[in-house]
Order: C-alpha cells, then sequence, then structure tokens
C-alpha cells in the first residue's frame, strides 16, 4: 500500500493532502487521514491539511480519525496541540473526546495549555471511559504538575467504579513519584474519607510513590502518632510496612 512504500515521500504525501482537502466523501477522507499517519511524521503541510479538517468537519468519526493521526505525526507541534486543545473544549461527543485526549497525551510533553484542557474535562465528564484516557494521557505529559495530581485524587477519592481507581491510581503513581504534595494529599484522604471503597487503593499508591521518601515516612509517623482512630492506625501501619518492605526488595536488587 502507499502508507507501506511511502514513508516520508513528499509526492505521496502531497498526492494525499490534495484529496483530503477536495473530496467529499468522509470515508475517504478517514483513510487518507490513517495513510498520512503512517508517512506524514512530522510533516508540516500534512499537519495544516489535517488541521483544517478537523476544524470543518461534522463528522465525528472522521474528527476521530484525523485526530488520531495528528497525535502520530504532530509531536510538540504547537498548532496541532492548539487545534485538539480546541476540539476538546467543543465538543460534547464522548468518543471524539477520547481520542482527542489519547492524541494530546502522544504529541505533548509538559504543554501546561493540554493539561488544563485535559483537567477540565476531567471536572465536566461523567463518563468513565473518558476519565480513563484522560487519566492516562496526564500520566504521560505532567509529571509532577500539581493541578493534573490534585484533579487524579478528587476522582480517586470520589468515583465509585473501582476500574476507574485503578486506572487513576496508576497514573498517580507515575506522575507523582516522591511528590511531597501528591503524598501530603494520599494521607489526607486516607484520614479523612468515610468511603472505605477508595482506602486500600489509596494506600497502595501511597506506598508506591513514598518509597524511600523521609517526608512520607515522618508524616505516616506523626498520623500515627497522634490518631485515636483504630482503622487508621491499621492502614497506615501496614503503609509503613510496605515501604520499608519495598525499600529492601529493591536495595536486595542493585546488589
Amino acid at each position: 500500500t502507499l502508507g507501506e512504500i511511502g514513508l516520508g515521500n513528499e509526492s505521496a504525501i502531497q498526492a494525499l493532502i490534495r484529496i483530503l482537502e477536495t473530496t467529499k466523501d468522509e470515508y475517504t477522507r478517514r483513510a487518507v487521514a490513517n495513510t498520512l499517519g503512517e508517512i506524514g511524521l512530522g510533516n508540516e503541510s500534512a499537519i495544516q491539511a489535517l488541521i483544517r479538517i478537523l476544524e470543518t468537519t461534522k463528522d465525528e468519526y472522521t474528527r476521530r480519525a484525523v485526530a488520531n493521526t495528528l497525535g502520530e505525526i504532530g509531536l510538540g507541534n504547537e498548532s496541532a496541540i492548539q487545534a485538539l486543545i480546541r476540539v476538546l473544549e467543543m465538543t460534547d461527543n464522548e468518543g471524539t473526546c477520547r481520542s482527542v485526549a489519547e492524541s494530546l497525551g502522544r504529541i505533548n510533553l509538559g504543554n501546561e495549555f493540554a493539561i488544563q484542557a485535559l483537567i477540565r474535562v476531567l471536572e465536566m465528564t461523567k463518563d468513565e471511559y473518558t476519565r480513563r484516557s484522560v487519566a492516562e494521557s496526564l500520566e504521560t505529559i505532567a509529571l509532577g504538575n500539581e493541578f493534573a495530581i490534585r484533579e487524579l485524587i478528587r476522582v480517586l477519592e470520589t468515583t465509585d467504579n473501582k476500574d476507574t481507581r485503578w486506572y487513576f491510581a496508576k497514573s498517580l503513581e507515575k506522575i507523582a513519584l516522591g511528590n511531597e504534595f501528591a503524598i501530603r494529599e494520599l494521607i489526607r484522604v486516607l484520614e479523612t474519607t468515610d468511603n472505605k471503597g477508595p482506602s486500600w487503593i489509596v494506600g497502595k499508591t501511597l506506598w508506591e510513590i513514598a518509597v524511600g521518601n523521609e517526608f512520607a515516612i515522618r508524616e505516616l509517623i506523626q498520623v500515627l502518632e497522634t490518631t485515636d482512630n483504630e482503622d487508621t492506625r491499621r492502614i497506615f501501619s501496614k503503609i509503613l510496612g510496605k515501604i520499608f518492605k519495598t525499600e529492601k526488595n529493591r536495595t536486595l536488587a542493585k546488589q
């Protein structure tokens, strides 16, 4: 196929762009967008043509296909990032929202505007699949970002969906390793929540991000020394044990 033999071929890319700009057939647009995703890495003309389709098409399946292609070829491209953010902020289609969120997770690292747009989706959506897609994107682009960490913890604390808890816990483990703000917030959740559902997964997340962290150990010990709540004592003593055991195992593995 053209996608298999035309990698980086400017003539092939330009021919596909002309089809993309002239056809009214949505199936053809999607097929061309997919092929550009295979051969058009970093090609500015292809990226701009795809952005035009992204912003003008009324077909949600085409919009998702184009968003996915931009996620493949638009690494670090500011125009692509901004176009995807605009769609994310305007669409009320959960499938499109997920596709755009996943693409943003692939093409931009640490872009504050993209992170804030993804956080706004988390604040508004009730769709668990969209939440998980956004969490996966944030774990890729929002390392150490306190706004993202705060929002991930909020959903982790409040959702009743066990699968969503797992996704968010995994994301936190990746973006909040050793992060004092995250450690403090997770301790707060464990101390104050009446919802026993998330307690064990919050505890697991806490010990994963707190291994070898003296601040976390001091905070946990302080809670143990001051609380009268037996559930809190049991949970926090177990977390401390897990932290020390994990640290010991990692030390032994290095020897």
